[in-house]
């Protein structure tokens, strides 16, 4: 028994050369036909012959061939396209499949190698504290500021991988929605910095009502890392202020956290969200480079997206969207 033609299985060159010579043949069948018709009724009522010439009936055989053709080249085309789109989702499927696992491995290698280098971290940390209760008396300038690079670089280690494993806990966190205040969050992040620099003067405003249906301890970090920016990128601002709210943009909601601080330029946008990317001086405004690469995997995670627009000396406003979960 022949094999039925698929899209996994397309027609050869034999069975297609086969089913052109049926086309012909049907053809040539239907002209001689028309022929023996022609002059058969012309003997029978010669004063009554058809109008109909065997030119007439040639182009039609013609026609009724190129037609025969054209379906057999379209048929083998629409096969051959079906047989290629086959592939190409197998290999997109693969390489999906490839892609999440070498992602799972290296989150997995991020968080070991984090979680390992803290121990040794530590111990830098206590022979450092020791070093300078003992003998930090009897150290000179020059030695007691060597003393001090080594805590200070510790302590930024330190912070370094704890982002790190804040990012990597992003990843393997299991995403949990439900109801969310954003406006509860936001106030509570702004009154923990406030508690923490009671000294800063700014104007604050959180727009109330602002609710999501999204992870609570994720989202949280997205407020923790971006009025966290907004308060120590508007340090040096006279007049300062923060705003939080939301806001209609290409046809979905928009939450945003916006400030008036030092901004950035928008040629290097691009790298605002790379983990270890930083558009500032360390030196100018302290930080990591991780926090904005953790904001944009918990929105990614959530099915949003997320985007900045900014200027020099002008400020900065981040916007993020939370789409409702699927129902089914």
């Amino acid at each position: 028994m022949s094999e039925m033609p698929s899209a996994s299985n397309p027609l050869s060159t034999r069975q297609l050369r086969g089913a052109a010579l049926a086309a012909f043949a049907a053809v040539a069948f239907l002209v001689a036909s028309h022929l023996c018709d022609y002059y058969l009724y012309g003997l029978v009522f010669p004063r009554l012959r058809s109008p109909v010439s065997p030119i007439d009936l040639v182009v039609e055989g013609m026609l009724l061939v190129a037609l025969g053709i054209i379906t057999v080249g379209v048929h083998r085309s629409h096969l051959a396209l079906r047989e290629l789109n086959a592939g190409l989702e197998r290999r997109v499927r693969q390489r999906t499949e490839q892609l999440e696992l070498a992602n799972c491995e290296l989150e997995a290698f991020s968080y070991s190698v984090s979680h390992d280098l803290r121990a040794p971290l530590r111990r830098i940390e206590g022979f450092t504290d020791l070093l300078e209760r003992n003998s930090g008396k009897g150290f000179s300038s020059e030695q007691a500021d060597h003393l001090r690079r080594i805590r200070g670089a510790a302590s930024r280690m330190n912070q370094l991988i704890e982002d790190l494993l804040a990012l990597s806990r992003v990843t393997r966190q299991a995403l949990s929605r439900a109801p969310v205040d954003l406006s509860g969050l936001a106030s509570a992040v702004a009154g923990e910095l406030r508690q923490a620099q009671p000294e800063r003067v700014l104007a604050l405003s959180i727009e109330p009502g602002l609710r999501a249906r999204a992870d609570p301890g994720l989202t949280r970090a997205i407020y923790e890392n971006l009025l966290g920016n907004a308060w120590k990128f508007t340090a040096k601002t006279q007049d300062a202020r923060i705003e939080v709210g939301a806001l209609p943009k290409g046809g979905e909601r928009a939450f945003f956290v916006r400030d008036n601080g030092a901004g950035f330029d928008m040629r290097y946008a691009d790298r605002l969200f790379g983990a270890f990317q930083r558009l500032h001086d360390a030196r100018e405004f302290e930080g990591t480079g991780v926090g904005l690469a953790t904001v944009q995997r918990i929105v990614h995670r959530h099915g949003g997206r997320i985007w900045a627009e900014a200027a020099v000396g002008k400020g900065a406003s981040f916007y993020f969207t939370l789409p409702e979960e699927p129902r089914e």
